[in-house]
């Protein structure tokens, strides 16, 4: 009975030292984990310690969540503005400027380039160009650019004879004219539409007076410049993006001139000094 108590007591201890040893065994491989992950937190992998045919403990290291960090670009120096932006303006073709492109430059990246030449709040950049301030303005949806406003400032590069010898026909012209604003002189809106391009151009200035009728002259008449994704949007929808009051007043090109969207294509990509005779009397 003795003999059995001994060999009692022998068993438990031999248990009870193999446990211990086990489980120290554990405490460091997990301990060597922690500390791989200390030294090397983007390390991935998964292993195995195996101790007994009973016991298999996996360890997995899963990588540190790294932020992107922007570089600052080197900052446009104010006498260089002028330079710079007239070659973004030859960068790429429209919808495109300055490498964004709606509907495909991320946000971040728009915005961080833009930093280099302006200052920015979060959907316009202000610099000066030419002594002038000038404002772009920006839209954005899930991080991308959707839509850019360039204003008539920094526009000379697409004035209305560029626009229809690069691009071809538009789709849509509609226009609006005033034959007498509160300063006395008239004054035209004349909308060129290309959603096939990604992008529309509205060109505004002061009528010329012709036999009591009101021209469109459009000779160094700069645009105001929308783009955004081509192929997009119909020509509604487009239209839709106009300014509210300009979306209710702006008329079929035909309505107030004797000539079509066709053979205004055939004179004006071909004569930068032409005028446009409309309909319109002067009071």
């Amino acid at each position: 009975m003795k003999n059995q108590s001994r060999l009692y007591k022998v068993i438990l201890s031999t248990f009870v030292v193999i446990t211990i040893f086990l489980t120290g065994k554990y405490l460091i491989a997990g301990r060597m984990d922690d500390l791989r992950a200390e030294i090397n937190p983007q390390h991935t992998q998964t292993f195995e310690v195996t101790s007994s045919p009973l016991a298999t403990f996996t360890a997995v290291i899963y990588p540190a969540t790294v932020t992107p960090t922007w570089t600052p670009l080197p900052t446009i120096q104010p006498k260089d503005i002028d330079v710079f932006v007239q070659s973004l303006n030859r960068e790429c073709d429209l919808p495109c400027w300055g490498n964004i492109v709606s509907g495909q430059t991320r946000e971040v990246e728009a915005k961080h380039f833009l930093s280099s030449f302006g200052e920015l709040d979060d959907t316009s950049v202000f610099f000066q160009y030419q002594d002038k301030p000038v404002v772009i303005d920006l839209t954005f949806k899930d991080g991308l650019v959707t839509s850019i406003n360039l204003p008539p400032e920094i526009t000379e590069s697409y004035q209305i004879g560029d626009l229809l010898a690069n691009y071809g026909r538009p789709h849509d012209i509609r226009i609006e004219v005033f034959p007498e604003t509160a300063e006395g002189t008239p004054w035209f809106y004349l909308a060129v539409f290309f959603p096939q391009n990604g992008f529309y151009a509205v060109f505004s200035g002061e009528g010329k007076i012709t036999n009591s009728k009101v021209n469109v002259c459009l000779e160094n008449v700069f645009p105001d410049l929308y783009l955004v994704e081509p192929n997009k949007y119909s020509l509604e929808q487009m239209n839709a993006f106009l300014d509210p009051v300009l979306h209710q007043i702006l008329e079929p090109l035909e309505s107030l001139t004797e000539i079509n969207k066709n053979q205004f294509y055939n004179i004006f990509s071909q004569q930068k000094n032409e005028c446009l005779l409309t309909k319109i009397q002067v009071p």
